[in-house]
């Protein structure tokens, strides 16, 4: 194992539990050295007795088990953190992260009579596509842009997951078709649920409207943010915390999470509970509702309200109006970037991409898969809590990123 991974993980605690055995302990959450004077960041754990999160000093509260067999696992404890900013004359505004650790990814495709397939997860070595085989080898993971495994639906190896990876052409020219980022992260720190603002409260209306002097905060108990336009809401994200990377959640980083709520390391192959609340209220729907099936995982993958992802069809015939709701960041014809991932390819021939939670997971758990295209270029993730059972870390559907009513959004942190 190379220093970088040893000095992520930090083999004297946290990651693998209390056994440091374990062949592929995942990367240790990362908090930055340093950001700005308004901004700060610490891991946080749960307080059983008071039912509120505390600061996680010693750095160890978190862990990523293993499930086996067929049952629902519950025991995985995914690293947690709180983002405090203050803003001159609003206070201190927190948001809850959960950490998503680098890793690679196999997928048994579902049988026929069964709702699910499989999802095989194996955590890799620092910022390397590295693993540690059973037999005690070091393995290297493949990558998407590998033309054997590209134009294959499943890989009999294991893929590394693209929301974790850097890509270059052969100009070294970076690129972005799969959902890649700037530079080789370690991992994600994914919203711990659905984006409000400072002026939501617990009515089904308090959501809605434009962002104003209000702040985005991400907690529990409280409506989503909605009825704004897509472009809206990416801006808003971004805008956010520079020193974190703040964005919108794009499709690949939503896959990231999807399949390892599927993996044995997250629910072990068991759906999530739906958040039904009517009324938008974050949270909602207790641990079952959550990836790892306790307070530690990410809340509303189903149901509350969907949420749209920073991906867009770019076709020349797209839809010229419903486009532009996406104008902070989608346009006819453009290329990927590191923020919003383009998908070339309509509802008539998917642009299918490796890592996404829409081909390789196409109706898993009877989600519903409604591909981009004309005349609805964006997607959106989960469902809402009328979605009922098509409702669903595996659901996707295309939408005009109206202002709706329905909808919200997701913060993610790529920090490196």
């Amino acid at each position: 194992m190379d220093n970088l991974y040893n000095t992520l993980v930090g083999l004297t605690g946290g990651g693998a539990g209390d056994d440091d055995t374990v062949l592929n302990p995942p990367n240790a959450p990362v908090i930055p050295d340093t950001l700005s004077d308004n901004t700060t960041m610490q891991l946080v754990k749960y307080d059983e007795d008071s039912g509120e999160w505390v600061e996680d000093k010693e750095g160890t509260s978190w862990s990523y088990n293993a499930g086996t067999g067929e049952e629902d696992h519950k025991s995985s404890h995914w690293a947690n953190a709180k983002v405090t900013i203050t803003y001159e004359g609003k206070g201190s505004v927190d948001s809850y992260f959960v950490w998503i650790p680098r890793y690679a990814y196999k997928i048994t495709p579902k049988e026929e009579g069964q709702a699910a397939g499989t999802i095989d997860v194996v955590f890799l070595q620092g910022t390397t596509d590295n693993y540690i085989d059973e037999e005690g080898n070091t393995q290297k993971a493949k990558r998407v842009t590998d033309d054997d495994i590209k134009s294959e639906l499943y890989s009999k190896d294991y893929v590394v997951h693209p929301a974790f990876t850097k890509t270059e052409d052969t100009a070294g020219n970076k690129t972005f078709d799969n959902g890649e980022w700037k530079d080789e992260l370690p991992g994600l720190w994914v919203g711990k649920y659905e984006t409000s603002h400072t002026g939501c409260g617990s009515t089904k209306t308090s959501g809605e409207g434009e962002l104003g002097e209000n702040k985005i905060t991400i907690k529990p108990g409280i409506t989503s943010w909605r009825k704004d336009t897509i472009g809206n809401f990416y801006t808003a994200a971004r805008n956010y915390s520079e020193d974190l990377n703040s964005h919108m959640l794009k499709n690949s980083e939503w896959g990231a999470v999807a399949y390892l709520t599927h993996s044995q390391y997250g629910r072990n192959g068991h759906e999530i509970s739906i958040n039904n609340s009517s009324d938008y209220i974050t949270g909602t729907g207790g641990n079952e509702a959550s990836s790892t099936g306790n307070e530690y995982g990410i809340y509303d993958l189903s149901g509350g309200a969907h949420e749209y992802v920073a991906a867009y069809y770019n076709g020349s015939d797209a839809n010229e109006s419903n486009i532009n709701n996406g104008s902070s960041f989608a346009k006819k014809n453009k290329a990927s970037d590191a923020y919003a991932t383009a998908y070339t390819g309509d509802n008539e021939s998917l642009d299918y991409k490796k890592g996404d939670a829409t081909y390789e997971t196409k109706n898993w758990n009877s989600g519903d898969a409604s591909f981009v295209g004309w005349p609805v270029p964006f997607f959106s993730r989960g469902g809402r809590h009328g979605s009922s059972s098509k409702a669903g870390v595996f659901y996707y559907s295309s939408t005009g990123g109206y202002n709706n009513y329905y909808y919200s959004f997701r913060v993610c942190l790529a920090v490196v």
